[in-house]
């Protein structure tokens, strides 16, 4: 049913500064800034065959202070910890960043995540954009013979989407869940994702699927039991598909409620025709395809 990453929505109080972030300092191609209902300012970003939309609220949730300092993770609304851009080599990415992005944004980097971490091994960049929300960098450098299938994978699907630019496309996204049986039964049985594998991250259960380039990383902990999950920085994430009407009837034939079929500007060359729903945990999603 699902062929990718289709857009990633966030709200942003700030949409100048985002935009400097993600299109001067990421480099990721904008196709143009719109208004949007109510004056709503907005900027779409190119990244890979994905959209990065960001919508200017000043009531827009942020994981910043207002002393600039980042929030407790726990203290933030919604289920998207972060996402990560996919690179085909870490270390030019970082020269092509390095003084653009830094000091103020950069946590650290490059640096090898360690063997088993998660089911891939990637080398990473950890960066915090103007809304205090964490983007990586992410080359997958994953040793193991059983994975290399899933890794050539993810780099073919990067080339073909690929714009030039150094973003390839959205590597994957951490995504918090307080019940995984109705988070898989939803994602897995209805909306038709590949589970990849399960395993123990740091205390934290984690079962991984697959939809395109993108990794989804669900996570459950104990240590966020009490968060308010659903739309917080990231408000909405979007998913590409071949047809929508038959989307639409076979989640409707599987219980989920979606909404209306509808056309919209992307902010970019096309349009999309899609509808929305929610997830177990109150996350908005959209299943839309190009048109």
């Amino acid at each position: 049913m699902l062929t990718g990453i289709g857009r990633i929505e966030m709200r942003v109080r700030d949409l100048d500064a985002c935009r400097a972030f993600y299109g001067g300092a990421m480099g990721l191609t904008e196709w143009g800034a719109s208004e949007g209902r109510g004056g709503a300012r907005s900027a779409a970003f190119v990244v890979g065959e994905s959209v990065l939309e960001c919508v200017g609220d000043p009531g827009a949730v942020v994981g910043r202070l207002p002393t600039g300092e980042e929030r407790d993770w726990a203290e933030v609304p919604g289920s998207v910890n972060h996402f990560a851009l996919y690179v085909d080599d870490i270390y030019a990415a970082y020269a092509a960043l390095k003084g653009k992005a830094e000091p103020r944004t950069l946590k650290h980097g490059p640096e090898a995540m360690a063997l088993g971490h998660t089911y891939l091994q990637r080398a990473l960049l950890d960066f915090v954009d103007p809304s205090g929300f964490v983007v990586q960098i992410a080359e997958v450098i994953e040793p193991g013979e059983k994975m290399q299938r899933r890794r050539r994978e993810k780099r073919g699907l990067a080339s073909e989407a690929s714009d030039g630019g150094l973003m390839r496309g959205f590597d994957h996204l951490s995504i918090y869940v307080r019940d995984p049986a109705a988070t898989m039964s939803f994602y897995v049985d209805k909306l038709g994702l590949e589970e990849y594998g399960q395993r123990d991250v740091d205390g934290t259960d984690q079962t991984v699927l697959m939809v395109g380039l993108a990794d989804l990383e669900f996570n459950l902990s104990e240590a966020y039991r009490d968060k308010q999950l659903g739309a917080g920085i990231i408000t909405m994430l979007g998913f590409w598909t071949d047809d929508a009407d038959e989307a639409r009837s076979l989640l409707a034939a599987e219980g989920v409620a979606p909404g209306e079929i509808a056309t919209r500007a992307s902010g970019l060359p096309f349009a999309v025709r899609g509808f929305t729903c929610v997830d177990p945990d109150g996350l908005p999603i959209e299943v839309a395809e190009r048109v």
